[in-house]
């Protein structure tokens, strides 16, 4: 667990590799921080376990903000994703990711390399989903440039709480 005074207060420049090689038996959790300037994604889970992320903020990465991959669990609370050159968030093989609260609105201007198969919102494989409750699409990611706010060959559902 790693908790933050506060996304001002508590900055971490890089990113967080997360990677576990047993079966969703742990969970990892960021909490009040801001992750700044990765050279690669903001926070990248290689999967195997959950991550939980509650009133934390990404931006300025190289890669994606957020890459989920190999059937890891995530559920962000309130955090956003801004001026990523890649995805803001980006699930892959077999991945889930929740997106809930009014903060979670902030997914906007990612992509910035202008590569057409970046998304604010990303789903890379049929096997991954992207679950947003209590906001809309069109309300969580906003102004993404690349292939645009949403988008991938999985699904994007969307709950009301």
């Amino acid at each position: 667990m790693i908790v933050g005074e506060s996304e001002v207060g508590s900055i971490l420049e890089g990113g967080i590799h997360i990677q576990s090689d047993t079966d969703l038996q742990s969970e990892v959790v960021l909490k009040n921080l801001s992750i700044v300037g990765s050279e690669v994604s903001g926070v990248w889970n290689q999967g195997k376990i959950r991550l939980r992320m509650d009133s934390c903020s990404i931006k300025n990465c190289t890669g994606h903000g957020i890459e989920v991959m190999n059937r890891a669990q995530v559920h962000l609370n309130n955090v956003s994703v801004q001026g990523c050159k890649c995805s803001g968030v980006v699930a892959k093989s077999g991945s889930t990711i929740e997106i809930c609260g009014d903060r979670s609105k902030s997914i906007t201007g990612n992509c910035t390399k202008n590569r057409t198969d970046d998304f604010g919102l990303n789903v890379k494989s049929s096997a991954s989903k992207i679950v947003v409750m209590g906001l809309t699409k069109e309300r969580c990611a906003v102004e993404n440039e690349g292939g645009g706010n949403y988008g991938g060959s999985g699904k994007i559902s969307f709950r009301k709480e």
